[in-house]
């Protein structure tokens, strides 16, 4: 009967909201305040409940009484409560333990036989007829090794219930009846032991399946026919796969029994082991059967005499009789016989032309069988392409070592020579002679059948080159690719190509000219290859073959001004004229990468936010919207042995193109060549001096101008902060940029610019949106469906949605408003396609040869042989890459950056690019009109900033100058010299020191490239010591180290990693222990919170109604006093504005950036409704005047409400409760006065402290001064989701007493804000060296700032520290030493080096000044002395840091580092650059308006560095540049 319920049943039940909704207990642990992962949490509840948790069974059945609305609303729970439930590996191991437990004794092996439904719910009992605490089936107690079990699980009721019911078990039929469904066991809480489970479930669940009623002789024949062919296809089966060897389980046959019946329409597909071992046993003649030895795994099945076999094999002892010997021998008869009735193979240019008439079927099958063994499997194997090419390799290596009969039988010559050439051998001593060249490398693996031997390579090679002559002389002696379509256009291109020869002396290596023929492809024209004759020559070399091949043609040097064409109707294409559709598809492409990742990281984690867009890279997304381009094949004529800058060569190599181009495609159509600018220039020249050449098209090459513009940008961003962003954000490191800077890199460089663009256009796109947030919906919808569209990668779709936001982009007129928002941004990425050039780049290094030529200049006819057979060489080596699998010709399916790797990377990129700069600065939300650096925020000077800014005006007039004098009209000859124009850039802004020497001052500027320059000339003067140089002398005008090019210090950007690591660190240690017995054992507790003033009035949001100072200081003290209700206590302190010269307002102005400074009067009625709080406390006067008016303002609220309040401005200080004299105190910064009130809370009783900052700095003082605090001292920062209360005892405890104490000099050192960071090394490389440091560097570290002086003693432990942060561990404890060490092994420069002594020394002073007013927290009033004498200096009342205090350079090496040349233009020795062998530099006098004729000579083999063969992950970090960051 049904029991009347209480009135009010659900008071107990209902959970405690004011609890841990998890285990609603109270302990010392506090409630995560605002969580956000209810469903998460309800989620894991549920499952622990499912899985039999009581813990959380009664936690889910508390919690069902309310709303998931009235849990996110109310509810919270301990953190540690939280990370026991949502553990997602302690859920899978609860599962598997739940399982098990369900399983019961044997349960495991058939409950695939039994199906349940698992989701079905549990119900309650009705009535209890029998005892739940014995055994359901003996009703007897629990014993000695009969322990009782529960029914848990829903599957292992229904075994029960079917067990009951085929057993007819009355008796247990009614206990089983008392549950609402007899299925649900668990609902009447059944136990048992394991031997009754077996008795009465298992055994008979095991009789009931073996008992099953056999099929009846009365089934339709089809059904016994059906059957009966299953069973012989599957014994057929069975038996040949046991015979072969081959182990086979019983779940695996019954698995292929059952799969066959299935097959063959049987009305039943099922069967047990037990039949089916019945089965094998009566038809299968010597099957065994064997018990594995664990209980989850099934028998076993083999055949004894392969068994047996088996055994006698890997003893070693297995008998080959007679007759499988003889029947080897036959076989081998047999292929013998085949491999000599076949014909020999002839090279005739290529390696694909083998067939079975050179390589007998049967060979091949063999070996094919011997590498794989007969096929048991009916599917085709996934390996098949890897046997055939080793069946492959194994029969041609078995032909090319076969033996004719007359060879065997000879006699009288012991050297037996190979009969037959097969594609591989040939392949691979080709390959090797073209690479390497070596004759004994090519004839040691010619001696293990690998290869052919030597002399044959110069049979084919004289066969190549008789080939070439021969072609050529059909066409007139030019060279005419055989798969070269007739009226098909082609051009061409020409470059140097050098190789590197290895002469007794290093000179006159060898110079060549390649060109290259380009021509559009059609799928049925025919592959490249040459025609050899099929009867090869027995000659090794060419007798009569030509000096030169073709003939250089005579020409003599045209004039250096050659008159020039006229061109009156030229005239320069607009900028405006670009088509609007090209702009608004780059457009297109930024908006829908920048929105859809802004709007994917609303609503992921923060570790998935680098995949947070699926919209392609620039060059992968236009591959997409594009149609492709059309490939081309290109072929190569033979070299030219003279160097491409030689007239004569230069006109041969161009006759020769228009000559190809004649015969190709006819005499009226012109010959378009491309070059690099190194050649573009004499070509051009050339041209113009001669009467012949009018039909040639003469165009530079894209990639050399990709290259030019590289470097055009890089000099243009030098020194701007976006380069030092680069490093900071470990996009790349110093080495890199500089070869970005230089144009040196090019993919790296493109990539560069990408990122910096992306990351650059989301921060302007968000200001512009800002500005004009009409288009953002729309716009922000378009670029969601684009994004979709590419995350389906469908081509026709992502065309679709990209025409959709252009469409959008047009309607809504974002291109014109853009322009209006700042018209001085051009966003135009430079589009990646490799060339003409650049494809010509690659042909020239396939042609190269490892290692060096030897004797080709010495001999004249190895050297023409060379150059005429070199392109064929590297084609045929090419084909056997192929042949290998190791061409890189392979085709793509796709564009190689379509890949999620290189979505995921620059994505990643980009954002932490963005991350980067935000830091510093966002250049697109300064309000200030002047150009500053990003980092260093130094301000250009003007005439910089008008150079900057109207580059392009100024290009623009200089370039109409230029078109309008030499192009349109002849008043001025092209090939005049140009006044040089030069544009001041960042560089210009770069730090200027003057040396004096014995006689004159020598003014030098920092430059990228000074520390190159003035090594050069130290090693030009042989009494200088190099070593003594480098490591006493910084070699440039400011440490790098430690400074920027315009001499500001390196500030520490992430110093609030340091916060983080000290996290990490005391996470290990478990204090609720101690926390729980220092709680008890108080009598009472207050809490006090002390809190940074500032930084609390700084994240103060500012409404709409707040329009006065009056309703500002109302609001501040609504939001603080409310924000902190729980605690007792209030201490609110601020800093010293009153100061009239610091070493804080140069960290101050930095925060503040650029915008001038406002000065505001404050009372309570200045109006500020529409001044911002960025705006109002950009000036010290405001802050001032603003602190002490709400500190009495705070005041009054506090007696007014009647709170405990201390609060502390300026020097002064008041209080509700106590006397505050002690209080007073002139400390500048609110950091050392956090601590000092911290020290005075626990001194009046506080149990609790809370220290609120977002500063590092007071949480390093915090954890110094942790042993004079109450135990329970917290440090509160962050703000919403990342505000978080860190415990500082377990800090303490971990870090140790030593470590604390030298913790404040540690952060000094490593960067703070007054005392600058090491370039390149992060908080987190600094935390790396401190933690393993020795003891003299943590003394030292500790000893800095406790004394007036730093001592010797302490200035060696903190260049110890140094010395091992630029080289852990290292036995080298002096910065000079390693300046050399580090030069000398990794020609490591500037910023790579560690500072000299004499700088390393000032940084240590600024960091002992630092650590010296941090020591004196808990002094009110302390006396710190003028920081004139520890590395600072004062300069027009601003406080500068000493860099150094030696010379750049020894005075023997800055004399020579520029000359004063004025009239002479630098052309004879007395310009000191040039008799020193340098190129003058803008340092010089003589770089003026006229040219200098000391200038850098172009040389295009240093300055592309081809980083093709680099892994796409090559740019991703800085891993090349800096081992510790």
């Amino acid at each position: 009967m049904d029991i009347d319920p209480d009135p009010d049943p659900d008071k107990e039940q209902k959970a405690d909201l004011s609890l841990c909704i998890i285990c609603q207990e109270k302990n010392d642990e506090d409630l995560v305040e605002k969580p956000n992962s209810h469903e998460k949490t309800l989620e894991s509840i549920k499952e622990w409940a499912t899985y039999g948790e009581r813990k959380y069974v009664r936690s889910r059945d508390k919690l069902s009484f309310y709303s998931l609305e009235d849990l996110k609303e109310k509810s919270s729970w301990h953190r540690s409560c939280y990370k026991n439930t949502v553990h997602s590996g302690m859920l899978k191991r609860a599962k598997e333990r739940y399982e098990r437990h369900l399983e019961g004794p044997n349960e495991m092996r058939r409950k695939s036989s039994i199906t349940v439904e698992d989701s079905q719910q549990i119900t309650r009992s009705k009535t209890i007829p029998y005892d739940k605490n014995v055994c359901f089936f003996c009703e007897g107690d629990a014993g000695y090794r009969q322990s009782l079990h529960s029914v848990l699980t829903s599957s292992a009721g229904e075994s029960l219930r079917a067990a009951i019911e085929m057993s007819s078990n009355d008796k247990l039929r009614v206990k089983l009846s008392s549950a609402i469904d007899p299925s649900d066991a668990h609902a009447i809480d059944i136990k048992y032991h394991g031997k009754c489970w077996v008795n009465h479930v298992t055994s008979v669940l095991r009789r009931g399946k073996s008992q099953a009623p056999a099929v009846s002789t009365d089934q339709p024949v089809s059904h016994r026919a059906s059957k009966a062919a299953a069973q012989i296809e599957f014994l057929t089966m069975v038996e040949n796969t046991l015979r072969n060897g081959t182990i086979l389980t019983m779940s695996n046959l019954q698995e292929g029994y059952e799969s066959i019946l299935e097959a063959n329409n049987v009305e039943n597909p099922t069967c047990t082991r037990k039949v089916l071992k019945q089965l094998i046993q009566n038809e299968i003649q010597g099957a065994e059967f064997h018990r594995p030895k664990r209980v989850n795994e099934s028998e076993r099945v083999t055949i004894k005499s392969t068994r047996d076999f088996a055994i006698q094999q890997s003893e070693g002892s297995i008998d080959v009789s007679d007759q499988e010997m003889k029947t080897l021998f036959d076989a081998a008869k047999f292929l013998r016989r085949s491999i000599s009735q076949c014909k020999n193979w002839v090279f005739t240019g290529s390696f694909q032309d083998l067939n079975s008439n050179h390589l007998p079927q049967e060979l091949y099958s063999f070996c094919r069988w011997l590498i794989s063994g007969p096929s048991t499997d009916i599917n085709a194997s996934n390996k098949s392409n890897e046997i055939h090419k080793r069946a492959m390799s194994l029969a041609q290596t078995a032909v090319s070592m076969f033996l004719t009969d007359r060879q065997k039988s000879n006699t009288k010559s012991k050297v037996i020579k190979s009969s037959r050439d097969m594609p591989q051998q040939l392949a691979v001593g080709l390959a090797l002679r073209q690479s390497i060249r070596s004759k004994e490398i090519v004839n040691m693996l010619h001696g293990f059948g690998m290869s052919v031997e030597y002399n044959r390579l110069l049979r084919i090679e004289a066969q190549i080159e008789q080939s070439v002559l021969e072609r050529m002389n059909q066409h007139g002696g030019m060279y005419l690719p055989e798969n070269f379509v007739k009226n098909r256009h082609v051009f061409f291109a020409i470059d140097n190509v050098d190789f590197a020869e290895d002469t007794h002396d290093g000179r006159h290596t060898l110079h060549g000219t390649a060109m290259a023929i380009y021509q559009k492809t059609d799928p049925r024209d025919t592959t490249p290859q040459i025609r050899l004759d099929s009867q090869p020559s027995q000659g090794r070399t060419l007798r009569n073959l030509p000096e030169s091949i073709p003939e250089l043609m005579e020409c003599q040097e045209p004039p250096k001004t050659p008159k020039n064409p006229v061109y009156p109707n030229f005239r320069l294409y607009d900028k405006d004229e670009l088509p609007i559709v090209v702009r608004r598809k780059e457009f297109a492409w930024m908006l829908g990468r920048s929105l859809s990742s802004l709007s994917q990281q609303e609503t992921q984690e923060p570790e998935e936010l680098c995949n947070a867009t699926q919209v392609p890279v620039w060059s992968a997304y236009n591959s997409l919207i594009y149609d492709p381009l059309d490939t081309t094949r290109s072929a190569t004529p033979p070299l030219i042995a003279s160097p491409a800058h030689e007239w004569s060569t230069l006109l041969t190599v161009l006759k020769q193109a228009q000559n190809i181009n004649t015969l190709v495609v006819g005499a009226d159509r012109k010959t378009v060549v491309t070059l690099d600018l190194g050649l573009y220039q004499p070509a051009k020249r050339l041209q113009m001096a001669r009467n012949d050449m009018d039909h040639l098209i003469l165009r530079p090459g894209e990639l050399h101008i990709v290259m030019a513009q590289l470097r055009t940008i890089g000099s243009y961003i030098d020194n701007s902060g976006v380069d030092m962003c680069w490093v900071e954000s470990d996009l790349f490191g110093s080495s890199t940029v500089k070869q970005i800077i230089e144009g040196k890199h090019v993919r790296r460089g493109q990539t560069a610019h990408l990122v910096t663009l992306q990351a650059l256009f989301s921060m302007y796109q968000e200001a512009f949106f800002q500005f004009d947030g009409e288009c953002y919906q729309a716009i922000s919808q378009a670029a969601k469906e684009l994004d979709e569209a590419c995350t389906q990668g469908k081509k026709e779709e992502i065309v679709d949605k990209n025409s959709r936001m252009m469409d959008t982009i047009s309607s809504l007129n974002v291109l014109e408003k853009m322009t209006a928002f700042d018209k001085a941004r051009d966003k135009r990425p430079i589009f990646k396609v490799i060339r003409a050039d650049h494809a010509l780049e690659h042909i020239n290094r396939s042609m190269k040869v490892s290692g060096g030529l030897i004797g080709i200049t010495l001999n004249p006819s190895a050297r023409n042989k060379f150059f005429l057979i070199a392109p064929e060489l590297a084609r045929l080596a090419e084909e056997a890459k192929n042949m290998a699998g190791l061409s890189r010709q392979k085709k793509a399916k796709e564009h190689h950056n379509l890949s999620t790797a290189v979505l995921v990377r620059e994505e990643r990129n980009v954002k932490k690019l963005t991350a980067t700069i935000e830091r510093f600065t966002n250049p697109f939300t300064e309000e200030s009109d002047d150009l500053f650096n990003l980092v260093t925020k130094v301000v250009v000077a003007e005439k910089v900033k008008d150079d900057l800014c109207g580059q392009s005006v100024i290009g623009r007039k200089l370039l109409e100058t230029f078109v309008n004098e030499r192009i349109k009209s002849d008043k001025v000859n092209v090939w005049s010299k140009m006044k040089k124009r030069k544009l001041l850039t960042w560089r210009n802004n770069g730090k200027k020191v003057r040396v004096s020497l014995k006689d004159k001052v020598v003014e030098l500027q920092e430059d990228r490239n000074l520390f190159a320059r003035l090594m050069m000339v130290a090693k030009s003067r042989p009494e200088i010591d190099i070593k003594e140089a480098i490591g006493q002398h910084e070699f440039s005008v400011v440490p790098r180290s430690l400074f920027a090019n315009d001499g500001t210090m390196f500030h520490c950007s992430m110093k609030s990693a340091l916060m983080s690591i000290l996290e990490k660190t005391g996470e290990s240690l478990d204090t609720s222990r101690t926390d729980d017995s220092v709680a008890s054992s108080a009598p009472s507790t207050m809490t006090v919170s002390i809190i940074d003033g500032m930084a609390e009035l700084q994240s103060l949001d500012k409404p709409h109604w707040v329009s006065s100072c009056e309703k500002l200081a109302k609001h501040f003290n609504d939001c603080l006093f409310h924000k902190y209700r729980e605690s007792e206590e209030v201490r609110l302190v601020f800093d010293r504005y009153d100061l009239p010269s610091s070493l804080k307002t140069a960290t101050r102005a930095q925060r503040q950036g650029t915008t001038d400074p406002v000065y505001y009067r404050i009372t309570d009625s200045t109006q500020i409704a529409k001044v911002n709080m960025k705006r109002l406390l950009s000036h010290s006067n405001t802050k001032m005047e603003l602190t002490v008016y709400l500190a009495q303002k705070s005041m009054e609220y506090a007696v007014l409400n009647g709170r405990r309040f201390v609060v502390s401005w300026a020097c002064q200080c008041e209080a509700t409760h106590q006397r505050t004299e002690h209080l007073q105190s002139n400390q500048e910064e609110a950091d050392t006065k956090l601590i000092l009130h911290a020290l005075d809370a626990t001194a009046n009783g506080a149990t609790t402290l809370e220290i609120h900052s977002p500063d590092t700095d007071v949480f390093v003082l915090s954890l110094r001064r942790y042993p004079e605090l109450c135990r329970n001292t917290y440090f509160v920062t962050g703000t919403g989701q990342r505000r978080r209360r860190i415990s500082l005892m377990p800090i303490f405890q971990s870090l140790g007493a030593a470590k604390a104490a030298a913790l404040p000099a540690f952060h000094a050192l490593s960067g703070a804000d007054n005392t600058g960071s090491f370039s390149g090394k992060g908080k987190l490389a600094c935390w790396k060296v401190f933690n393993r440091a020795d003891e003299d560097v943590i003394t030292a570290l500790t000893n800095l700032g406790t004394t007036e002086h730093p001592d010797e003693d302490t200035i060696k432990g903190v260049e110890k520290f140094v010395c091992h942060l630029y080289q852990p561990n290292t036995s080298i404890c002096k910065v000079n030493e390693l300046r050399w060490s580090l030069f000398k092994k990794k020609q490591a420069q500037s910023e790579r080096l560690p500072p000299t002594h004499g700088a390393l020394r000032e940084a240590i002073l600024r960091a002992h000044y630092q650590t010296m007013v941090w020591n004196n927290d808990k002094v009110p009033n302390p006396n710190i002395p003028s920081p004139e004498n520890y590395g600072w200096k004062k300069d027009n009342d601003e406080w500068l840091p000493v860099m150094t205090t030696t010379p750049p350079a020894p005075e023997a090496i800055i004399e020579m580092v520029k000359c004063g040349c004025v009239k002479q233009r630098c052309s004879t020795n007395r310009c000191q650059c040039r008799k020193a062998g340098l190129t003058c530099t803008e340092l010089c006098a003589c770089s003026d308006d006229e040219p200098c004729e000391n200038f850098l000579q172009e040389d295009d083999s240093d300055e592309y560095i081809d980083d093709s063969d680099e892994s796409d992950n090559s740019y991703d970090s800085a891993s090349d540049d800096d081992e510790d960051d």
